[in-house]
């Protein structure tokens, strides 16, 4: 077995935009979701690193994903707004909506935005350690299939619901 290959992060985000941009998705976009992807890689969470290119290629060539989404934002209270996705790469989407419930927060203290039609997101820390950089707690939640099978048991039960969290904390690390 030879020896794992170390590649700068830097040309991983570009091998994985160019990928992306060869399956359709515009440049700016592409390169966002690289660069999610390789930061899940270089916090050691490689189950949704860069390799998850390869998966969303195939979703998108199967029309699972909206190449170029028309995303709709509604803020519906001062403090609360719904993202459409129009099945946009989940990167894309939750970016967006973690940028709207920051804007909201800065004007109600709070921030809340729920997201419809979107697709697999990654990791949830990059976007919770976003809201931690500007300043902002950050809390993600979501649902996910049921794919889980219980000790002893047959089929999946439960799915992971994913759940992340980020707090500024000055001048040392974010928690």
């Amino acid at each position: 077995m030879s020896e794992p290959q170390k590649i700068p992060a830097d040309k991983l985000i570009a091998f994985g935009q160019a990928i992306l941009q060869k399956v359709g998705i515009p440049g700016e976009d592409a390169a966002i979701v690289a660069r999610v992807l390789v930061e899940s890689n270089l916090r050691g969470v490689d189950t949704h690193g860069i390799y998850l290119v390869n998966l969303y290629s195939r979703r998108i060539e199967k029309g699972l994903v909206n190449r170029d989404p028309d995303m709709k934002f509604e803020k519906r209270r001062a403090a609360v707004g719904v993202l459409d996705a129009d099945t946009a790469l989940g990167q894309i989407a939750t970016l967006r909506a973690m940028q709207e419930a920051i804007a909201m927060a800065r004007e109600a203290g709070t921030g809340t935005v729920l997201v419809k039609n979107s697709t697999h997101f990654g990791a949830g820390a990059f976007y919770t350690q976003h809201a931690a950089e500007m300043g902002f707690i950050g809390i993600l939640m979501s649902q996910s299939e049921t794919d889980v099978v219980l000790f002893g048991g047959k089929k999946p039960y439960l799915g992971t619901n994913p759940y992340s969290v980020a707090i500024p904390a000055g001048r040392m690390p974010h928690f």
